[in-house]
């Protein structure tokens, strides 16, 4: 017999013990969005500056804050939305190939997604230092690599929206602290980067993995806390070994390996972070970006601590009998 620790997670194949969730989950410190079978209800709470307590439909208005729930999905249901520039297109479902996330398809069109919510309330935040291990994950498919030139999933300070100068190198973000992958600058075929900034520096820091991202593709980005150093993951690789798979499972040929592992990156002690993404258009073919992924049950979005998703197996405290 085994005893359940409702405090730790769970591990492959173990008995699942109803109505005993963890903390975690209990304290909506998770949250997963699967394959969306319902389009998501979007409410807009005036601006950052301006928020008003009675929401009305969404309208392109920069510093709009709108909030995203997703109905059927586990854990945290709402997203919060930042309209960088002003966003005609609101996130909307697109029949097999996920959910449109990428906004207005012009040059320099911004938007900011925040799980959880743009506060020091967001229950998906983490304490650097204090807090155990938080990932955050999601499955993407892009149809013109070449048009996307900013694009970061990651943890930041949580402080006020920004409207970042640049997440290309040595550009200003805006954010005082954050670490996150994505595109940092763009070509025919986009390559995956590490971004960050620490203490206010003014100056982004940029990675290139040499991992190609072609048109059409689908890959998943993470990234991982734990203590107060970030990593970063493509497909679930970490970045310096081999990517063999796409973010859907299927073999990539040939298969793709990064310049090594990325610089390491540690959160100052006492930060209150918070998972964020961010996708900027470019000037060159502007193209459909997708929160995407194949089959009942496919995770596009996911978010928490480590142990409640099998990533931190010394926490989970089973005891045999």
């Amino acid at each position: 017999m085994v005893d359940f620790n409702p405090n730790a997670g769970a591990l492959p194949f173990q008995k699942i013990f109803a109505h005993q969730l963890s903390e975690g989950v209990r304290r909506s410190k998770f949250m997963r969005i699967g394959k969306c079978a319902l389009s998501p209800l979007i409410l807009q709470y005036g601006t950052q500056t301006t928020p008003v307590t009675v929401p009305t439909l969404p309208t392109a208005n920069q510093d709009n804050v709108d909030t995203i729930f997703f109905a059927e999905q586990f854990g945290m249901h709402a997203v919060e939305l930042y309209q960088t520039t002003a966003q005609t297109l609101m996130p909307a479902r697109d029949g097999n190939n996920g959910m449109l996330v990428g906004g207005d398809q012009v040059n320099n069109e911004t938007v900011e997604y925040v799980p959880g919510g743009n506060n020091a309330n967001n229950p998906l935040g983490y304490l650097a230092g204090t807090d155990p291990g938080v990932f955050l994950r999601a499955t993407f498919k892009i149809a013109d690599v070449s048009g996307v030139d900013q694009f970061i999933l990651g943890f930041r300070k949580q402080q006020s929206y920004v409207v970042p100068t640049s997440f290309l190198s040595a550009g200003n973000a805006g954010y005082s602290d954050f670490y996150g992958v994505g595109f940092s600058g763009s070509s025919a075929t986009n390559r995956i980067k590490t971004m960050s900034d620490k203490a206010a520096s003014g100056s982004t820091t940029v990675f290139d993995t040499l991992v190609d991202w072609a048109d059409n593709e689908t890959h998943e980005l993470q990234v991982r806390i734990k203590g107060r150093y970030a990593t970063a993951f493509v497909n679930g690789v970490r970045l310096g070994d081999v990517v063999g798979k796409d973010g859907l499972g299927n073999a990539l040929s040939p298969t793709r390996k990064s310049a090594g592992t990325a610089p390491p990156y540690q959160f100052a002690s006492g930060l209150f972070l918070i998972p964020f993404i961010v996708i900027r258009y470019d000037v060159t073919s502007p193209g459909n970006v997708w929160l995407t992924g194949l089959g009942p049950g496919s995770v596009v979005l996911e978010c928490g601590q480590l142990a409640d998703a099998g990533l931190a197996p010394e926490q989970k405290l089973l005891q045999a009998v």
